[in-house]
């Protein structure tokens, strides 16, 4: 995977994320305009719950998205460093 790739699924992942919890938030108020507490809501409505995990999914894979890319950016900084040393055995060899 290269670094931009996970960036954009991390963009991804993030937008996602967002909308999951716009909806939320959206039948939350339609709920509440309605008369149902919290309470009910948390208990009766299936699909907010199902919102709810798919979020707290999303967040678990945003974590993971964003320690792989970490580690692909040291990785990177890692292979520059390398290639940097290897460039200056090459000018200046070592007799």
């Amino acid at each position: 995977m290269s670094t931009e790739s996970l960036r954009t699924d991390l963009a991804l992942a993030r937008q996602r994320e967002a909308d999951l919890e716009a909806r939320v938030a959206a039948l939350e108020n339609q709920l509440r305009r309605a008369g149902v507490t919290k309470h009910q809501l948390a208990e009766n409505d299936p699909d907010l719950l199902a919102a709810r995990q798919r979020i707290a999914e999303l967040e678990v894979a945003v974590s993971e998205l964003r320690r792989t890319l970490a580690q692909t950016e040291a990785e990177r900084e890692a292979m520059r460093e390398t290639n940097r040393d290897l460039a200056r055995q090459l000018m200046h060899p070592v007799d």
